[in-house]
C-alpha cells in the first residue's frame, strides 16, 4: 500500500477514534449526572478520564496499530492530552475575552485546530517510536522486545 493511502486510512481511523471517545465522554458524563445525581464536575472529570482512556488505547490499537509501549506512549500521550486542554482554555479565553469572537467560532476553532494538532503530535511524537522503521523499537511484537 502506498505511503500517502496508509496516512489517509490513519487519519480516518484517527477521526473515528475520536469521535467514539467524544461519545464516550457524552455518555458517562450524561449517564453519572442523570442516573447517580453525580454532581456536574464529579461527572465531568470522570467522563474526560474515562474518554481519555478510549482515546489512548483506540490510538495504540486502532489508528496507529502499534505494539503497546506504554512506557514510552503513556506519559506522552497523557502529557499531550494536558496540553490540548490548557490550549483549548487559552484559546477560549483569547478569543472571547480579547477578541469578543461569539463562542460558536471559537468552538467552530477548537474542532478544527486541536484535532489536525493532536493527530500530528500523535504520529510525529507519541506514537512515532513504533512507526519510524529506524527506531529500536519498530517492529517489535512486544513491550518485552523493548525492555
Amino acid at each position: 500500500m502506498h505511503a500517502a493511502r496508509r496516512e489517509v486510512l490513519r487519519i480516518l481511523r484517527f477521526g473515528g477514534v475520536g469521535i467514539v471517545a467524544t461519545l464516550t465522554y457524552v455518555v458517562v458524563t450524561t449517564a453519572l449526572i442523570e442516573l447517580l445525581a453525580a454532581s456536574i464536575m464529579t461527572a465531568t472529570v470522570i467522563g474526560n478520564l474515562t474518554a481519555i482512556l478510549v482515546s489512548y488505547f483506540g490510538h495504540l490499537h486502532v489508528t496507529f496499530q502499534v505494539p503497546p509501549y506504554h512506557r514510552i506512549f503513556l506519559p506522552r500521550f497523557l502529557f499531550t492530552a494536558a496540553v490540548g486542554m490548557l490550549i483549548n482554555v487559552g484559546i477560549a479565553w483569547l478569543f472571547s475575552v480579547v477578541f469578543a469572537i461569539p463562542y460558536q467560532a471559537i468552538i467552530a476553532i477548537v474542532l478544527v485546530a486541536l484535532p489536525l494538532a493532536s493527530y500530528l503530535v500523535s504520529r510525529y511524537w507519541i506514537y512515532f517510536p513504533a512507526l519510524d522503521e529506524r527506531s529500536p523499537v519498530a517492529g517489535r511484537s512486544s513491550q518485552t522486545d523493548y525492555e
